[in-house]
């Protein structure tokens, strides 16, 4: 495995896999090669190719191995907060209109 720095991707190479614990909601995107990812309490393995991405939905072990070279970028789970602010932000009033959210988007 080795990490470039420019781009922010891991370079995996074969039978080097690479191993997660508890990253729930990490967003796994395969940006060449062929990816091949198992999850403890997922069922099934999930292999991707180039421009394809995978959600990580349990906190087992995730192993993620390249099948030849391959490169991935991991992408960490939106914060709690993040949700909060984003939800926030959506329904607050529209200063023009007097409406919010939905509303909002309906009259536009």
């Amino acid at each position: 495995m080795r990490i470039d720095l420019k781009s922010g991707e891991v370079c995996l190479s074969n039978n080097n896999p690479i191993c997660l614990r508890q990253a729930r909601g990490m967003r796994v995107i395969c940006t060449a090669g062929t990816i091949w990812i198992t999850v403890t309490g997922e069922a099934g393995d999930t292999f991707l190719e180039a421009d394809q991405a995978h959600e990580l939905r349990s906190n087992g072990l995730a192993i993620i191995e390249s099948i030849g070279d391959g490169r991935i970028r991991l992408k960490k789970p939106a914060s709690f907060f993040s949700h909060w602010k984003q939800a926030k932000d959506f329904f607050m009033l529209h200063k023009k209109t007097g409406l919010a959210g939905p509303a909002f988007l309906k009259q536009a």
